[in-house]
């Protein structure tokens, strides 16, 4: 998705949009996440069948059908994570390898310092684009994950059906020490990695944009614009209390609320609520001051 980034010699809020995500990324980004969500369901189906056929059918039938479902989603899991790779060598910079494999003293100090963010150990996250250098490091053992849940399935795949091209390319499932139980197991314990990566992933905070056109704002009365009756748009039918109220509402439930200034234009109103105990362990005061680049007071272990 397109990214900002500020303009040389601007402070504050000035922008400039670049594009980070190119097309081919999004398909395969979005067609992995509806084949992770299909294969789970249909694999813990076959694991343990949890709908009753409807009478006087036979459940093999059903089985039948959630394996077809299963196998054909496989593939095309395959073959989107085969298009992303091809992308890392295709695709812009972003996208490219060199910015997810971390080959200089560069790329590991941001990791370091992304981890120091997460630890509460720095205020703001160092700038970035696409993806930071530490998400990018684990990216390369969740794409590691992907590798063995294909090759692990293929294994299962190629020993159910026992002939043809699949069973010829997979059909080493009695190299693998334990034999076909230990990629069932494999297999098993990857899906649930999967899932408690995407929760992770989705739910770890909320991020809310909103933009108006207010005109800009003079430099250093941002913060003004949160005490109630403060009114800056020509229309003052209201009462000036609603940037309070939500503030108050916001920060009452551990989130922050920040504006960025777009000079000439207006402002960028943005909603940070966190939805994990870790990062709400933070209070209000510590969320806040952290969010406007203060200092995070810490305390020695």
């Amino acid at each position: 998705m397109p990214g900002s980034t500020p303009e040389p010699g601007e402070s504050g809020g000035a922008t400039a949009s670049v594009y980070v995500w190119e097309l081919p990324v999004r398909i395969a980004h979005w067609l992995i996440v509806l084949s992770i969500g299909v294969l789970a369901a249909t694999g813990l189906f076959m694991h343990a069948p949890f709908v009753a056929p409807p009478p006087g059918e036979a459940t093999p039938s059903i089985m039948a059908t959630v394996r077809f479902i299963h196998e054909l989603v496989g593939v095309l899991f395959s073959i989107s994570v085969g298009v992303r790779l091809y992308w890392a060598f295709a695709g812009n910079e972003y996208a490219h390898w060199r910015a997810i494999v971390p080959r200089s003293r560069r790329q590991w100090r941001g990791a370091g310092e992304m981890l120091r963010f997460y630890t509460f150990r720095r205020s703001k996250p160092p700038p970035s684009l696409g993806h930071n250098p530490l998400a990018s490091l684990f990216y390369l053992i969740v794409y590691a994950g992907f590798a063995g849940q294909i090759v692990t399935g293929f294994l299962l795949f190629g020993w159910v059906l026992s002939t043809g091209p699949v069973a010829f390319l997979f059909g080493w499932v009695s190299l693998v020490p334990g034999g076909i139980q230990t990629v069932r197991l494999l297999h098993y314990l990857l899906t649930f990695a999967f899932l408690g990566f995407a929760i992770h992933h989705i739910y770890s905070s909320v991020l809310i944009d909103v933009e108006d056109e207010c005109g800009g704002l003079p430099q250093g009365e941002a913060e003004d614009l949160f005490l109630p009756f403060e009114q800056r748009a020509k229309d003052r039918t209201g009462l000036g209390l609603g940037l309070a109220i939500a503030r108050q509402s916001v920060e009452t439930n551990g989130g922050v609320i920040r504006t960025r200034n777009l000079p000439g234009k207006g402002c960028v109103f943005t909603i940070d609520l966190p939805l994990s105990r870790r990062e709400s362990s933070l209070g209000t005061g510590e969320r806040t001051a952290a969010a406007r680049g203060e200092p995070v007071p810490t305390s020695a272990s």
